[in-house]
């Protein structure tokens, strides 16, 4: 170690010595100088305090003290309370004091003083106060046993005394008294007490009281001099909670639960049940009862989710009512892949409701747009030889004119014809990406129609979203009472949907269509009369492959004859499979359903408790301490 250092730490070690008596001696300006109680004794067994308090704040600025009276007891029996009521707190000419009472656990607080008006040097604090339930009663006698000054107070009390006044003469003979001083459960007796008359005893500390010390006196005297009250005691909480806590564990973990778990069980399966269908899944090459793919996946698990309104997408193109095209946006760092849905024609009565809807929201109408088009639809033959070709364009204000170029095998220009039609309305041509953050308002109304249109046919009695929503609003309420049922609501919430008759038999005949698009061509020998493969047939019963979640089983069906690309998706590739093509459709419907459920940004983005008798210092009723403020 450098001398440089041993000078300074050592230079440090003189200055502490220096100032750490001159710090306790700051510590210690504030006392009491006289800490002076008066009890009276009343037959009813109530008793009357004073405290004198002589406090002396020395040179600090302090507004007054605060007295903390213990009032609540915890005791073997249970939680003990007394009755404690402020009578008065003045000056030593008897002019009032200013305060205010609070509860601080098993402490009442008087705080005494205003926080306009500052004090210093001496001080007198006179408080008065009643108390009920302070004495004690055995066989042979009664008792104060009363802590005078507390233990808790932060300065010196160079000076503490207590007197007693009994509401009747007492022989000195029968009078029994004690006193005990310093810490709590300290048994030293640096006190006096004696017998001043027939009905007054009087004790004093004979040192001063530091910190955390006090003055604690015992008086006994005969029976009958006061009336006995019995005591009443409150079990505590706490220790009932520990008390009882494995059962109300069990209760709340197993009990209600299971008991949650029997009525919803039952409930389920007397209002939740599927009636019986036929029991047997027959394969079907088509969808039953012209259902959409929408219809189908909303029945299958009673639910119309993005991946059914994905699937209806792609419906609507196969069937001419819009083209979507792939389109790659360079940016400065990457390329970014972004879609194109392309109105062909206008939404008409072939269009289930929640259909209608659907395009509708994409192609919404803005009024004053103005829309240019200029695209290709190319249809191949199956040797992927151009056939035809058909260009359109149109004006929201002109006609929509139509030019179809035929060809031969060689790509000789055979006919050209052009044709006027009606123009499409609203918006003709619209990007993903425009729809992020908006369509969502959309979602409930397509939903609402689907479901809507599902109990028109008769394979819901109701509306299955509203049956679901009354026990997640029932699960949210008992999360409240027991999270562990309020899950078990939930999750019966989503199975409590029904479908009537004719749904479950309809939903049969789903399953049999199902098995029909994930045969193998191993199993494909035992369906009989089966549809020809063919593109067409690939493209047709690609949505309800989607809804049902089969897309790619579906495509692995037509390896080697789906090897073109489709004239209502529009992409950049040189090769074409229907494995391929699935998984493009698949990333579109990704972005499609990002896109559909995306919401815009919040408040991230902005927006806004006698000798012998185990006597001690502390001990008894009272107590407690203060201090400035």
């Amino acid at each position: 170690m450098g001398k440089g250092k041993f000078k300074l730490i050592f230079l440090s070690l003189i200055i502490i010595t220096i100032l750490l008596p001159f710090s306790s001696a700051l510590a210690q300006e504030e006392k009491i100088n006289r800490f002076d109680v008066n009890i009276t004794i009343n037959s009813d067994s109530s008793i009357i305090v004073t405290e004198n308090i002589a406090y002396d704040f020395g040179p600090q600025d302090r507004h007054g003290i605060y007295r903390d009276i213990p009032y609540r007891y915890k005791t073997d029996k249970g939680i003990y309370k007394l009755d404690f009521r402020v009578l008065s707190v003045v000056n030593e000419t008897g002019s009032k004091y200013k305060y205010s009472t609070s509860t601080k656990g098993d402490f009442i607080s008087i705080k005494i003083g205003d926080p306009d008006i500052y004090v210093t040097g001496k001080n007198i604090y006179i408080i008065t106060y009643e108390m009920g339930g302070a004495l004690n009663y055995f066989d042979e006698h009664d008792e104060l046993y009363w802590n005078v000054t507390g233990n808790n107070w932060l300065v010196n009390i160079n000076n503490a005394s207590c007197k007693v006044t009994l509401p009747q003469k007492v022989k000195s003979g029968d009078i029994k008294l004690t006193c005990y001083t310093g810490k709590v459960k300290s048994q030293e007796k640096n006190c006096e007490s004696e017998i001043l008359s027939e009905t007054e005893t009087y004790f004093s500390s004979t040192r001063v009281l530091s910190p955390g010390e006090g003055l604690t006196i015992v008086l006994g005297w005969p029976k009958g001099i006061v009336k006995e009250v019995p005591k009443k005691y409150s079990k505590d909480i706490g220790d009932l909670l520990k008390k009882y806590l494995p059962l109300l564990l069990a209760l709340y973990i197993l009990v209600i639960p299971l008991i949650t778990l029997g009525v919803l069980s039952f409930i389920w399966n007397k209002y939740g049940k599927d009636p019986a269908g036929r029991g047997t899944i027959i394969p079907i090459y088509s969808p039953p009862d012209d259902l959409t793919p929408m219809e189908i996946g909303s029945i299958v698990d009673e639910r119309a989710d993005l991946r059914d309104i994905s699937a209806t997408i792609i419906d609507l193109a196969v069937r001419g009512y819009m083209k979507i095209r792939e389109v790659k946006e360079k940016s400065f760092f990457k390329t970014k892949r972004e879609y194109e849905f392309i109105k062909l024609k206008e939404a008409d009565d072939k269009l289930e409701p929640h259909e209608r809807e659907l395009f509708d929201a994409i192609f919404a109408n803005k009024s004053g747009a103005l829309e240019k088009i200029f695209d290709f639809i190319r249809i191949f033959d199956d040797s992927s030889k151009l056939i035809t070709e058909k260009s359109y364009k149109s004006r929201e204000e002109d006609e929509r004119e139509t030019t179809l170029k035929t060809f031969d095998n060689k790509g000789k220009l055979i006919k050209k014809e052009t044709s006027k039609e009606k123009p499409l309305s609203g918006k003709t041509v619209v990007k993903l990406s425009e729809l992020k953050g908006k369509f969502y308002e959309n979602l409930p109304g397509i939903k609402s129609l689907t479901y809507e249109n599902l109990v028109n046919k008769d394979y819901f009695p109701t509306n299955p979203d509203r049956v679901r929503n009354k026990y997640y609003i029932l699960a949210g309420i008992f999360a409240i009472i027991n999270v562990i049922s309020s899950i078990i609501i939930a999750l019966f919430g989503r199975a409590m949907p029904r479908k009537t008759k004719k749904g479950k038999l309809i939903h049969e005949a789903i399953l049999g269509f199902k098995e029909f698009l994930t045969v193998t061509e191993k199993d494909r020998l035992k369906f009989f009369n089966a549809p020809e493969k063919s593109p067409e047939l690939f493209e047709k019963f690609l949505p309800y492959a989607m809804a049902l979640g089969v897309e790619r089983q579906w495509a692995k069906q037509f390896e080697g004859i789906f090897e073109r690309p489709s004239d209502w998706y529009e992409g950049d590739f040189d090769t074409m499979n229907a494995i391929m093509f699935t998984y493009m459709i698949g990333d579109l419907t990704g972005n499609v359903n990002t896109a559909f459920a995306s919401t815009p940004g919040g408040a991230a983005s902005g927006r806004s408790g006698f000798s012998g008798g185990g006597g001690f210092s502390g001990g008894g009723f009272g107590g407690g301490g203060g201090g400035s403020w």
